[in-house]
């Protein structure tokens, strides 16, 4: 199953609150893509985390080690750009 959960074209300074309501974590013997611009929704959710940038994947593993340990300067350029955008 793949979802977008379409804030590319939404404006970016304000989070994307639908998809709280999406209930998909734990659906057995389903695997679910998810591409999306919310690192605080992909950081709770995911089981893996794939960084894309121009259709090449520049990094991909867990999400503790995504978001704490990130191995390349793109992603971490990336995160402290997004991450730092909002307060929750």
């Amino acid at each position: 199953m793949v979802k977008w959960d379409g804030s590319k074209r939404l404006n970016r300074t304000v989070p994307f609150k639908g998809l709280k309501a999406v209930p998909f974590k734990g659906s057995e013997g389903m695997t679910t893509l998810i591409a999306t611009h919310e690192m605080h929704f992909a950081r709770e959710m995911a089981d893996r985390v794939i960084v894309i940038e121009n259709g090449d994947i520049v990094e991909s593993g867990s999400p503790e080690q995504i978001f704490t340990s990130p191995q390349t300067e793109r992603t971490k350029t990336f995160l402290r750009r997004v991450l730092t955008r909002f307060v929750f």
